[in-house]
């Protein structure tokens, strides 16, 4: 996806201003929702490279995937974690995942 230089800013200073909002990025996904045409935009952060490191998860639109959830069977207990359980271990950085990559993922 080419940037002009107006949507580098509309995009990267808000990406880098992210961490001072509250919700956290909340601007920025919003924008590359909006930019990229988008229904959802997730960001998930580490700050180590383990598998066992915490994950940080930001996303824009959050009532966009309990509907998701229920629509591909993730119901009841397993909802609650929706997208929790995902494979955040075998996600490499920096690749954009579809969301039925994430969801069929076992």
């Amino acid at each position: 996806m080419a940037l002009t230089s107006i949507e580098e800013r509309d995009l990267l200073i808000p990406l880098f201003e992210g961490a001072n909002e509250n919700p956290r990025f909340s601007v920025f996904l919003e924008r590359l929702c909006r930019r990229s045409g988008a229904e959802y935009v997730g960001l998930v952060l580490r700050r180590d490279e383990s598998p066992q490191a915490p994950a940080e998860e930001y996303q824009a639109r959050p009532g966009f995937l309990p509907r998701v959830a229920e629509a591909t069977g993730h119901t009841g207990e397993t909802n609650e974690r929706f997208p929790h359980d995902w494979p955040y271990d075998w996600l490499r950085p920096g690749r954009i995942y579809s969301l039925s990559e994430l969801a069929d993922h076992d």
